[in-house]
């Protein structure tokens, strides 16, 4: 069975270890361990049950969030999107844009080279590490951009 460890003086989850080294270590069940190491901040420990519940502050609402403004950025997303360092258009939909991310998972240890559809245009274009930088430049430019029209913020939320 898996064992925890948890902080005494908040009585929160801290992670697992090997074995009981003390008082603060507790053996709990794998599907209690699966659905604490999905989310160890929503639960917390009752000394004086000596049970696991969910946090008594733990937000178990969904996120708001607008489907609206989900499905314009990803139909934006999956648009072509230029990349003016090599001069083509390139996208992440279709069958095009499973070569390309096939081609930026494997450009770290080989150039691969895909084809682009670039206003109408069949080119092709070797993805080497420098041009797997240029297009995700681009994709991070795009996505911004596409987020600030729709009044979404960009910035990394913890």
């Amino acid at each position: 069975m898996p064992i925890i460890r948890i902080d005494k003086a908040t009585n929160r989850v801290v992670g697992r270890v090997r074995e009981v080294t003390g008082d603060d270590c507790i053996e709990i069940s794998d599907d209690l361990f699966g659905r604490i190491i999905a989310d160890p901040s929503a639960f917390e420990y009752d000394p004086e049950t000596g049970q696991i519940d969910l946090a008594a502050d733990y937000n178990t609402a969904p996120p708001a969030f607008d489907p609206t403004v989900l499905a314009h950025f990803v139909s934006q997303i999956n648009q072509n999107i230029y990349v003016p360092e090599l001069d083509v258009d390139v996208c992440i939909s279709g069958d095009l844009g499973n070569h390309l991310l096939f081609a930026l998972a494997c450009a770290q240890f080989a150039p691969q080279t895909i084809v682009c559809n670039t206003r109408g245009r069949v080119s092709t274009v070797v993805v080497d590490k420098a041009a797997a930088k240029a297009i995700a430049k681009a994709f991070s430019d795009t996505s911004s951009s596409i987020l600030k029209t729709l009044g979404v913020s960009d910035e990394p939320v913890d």
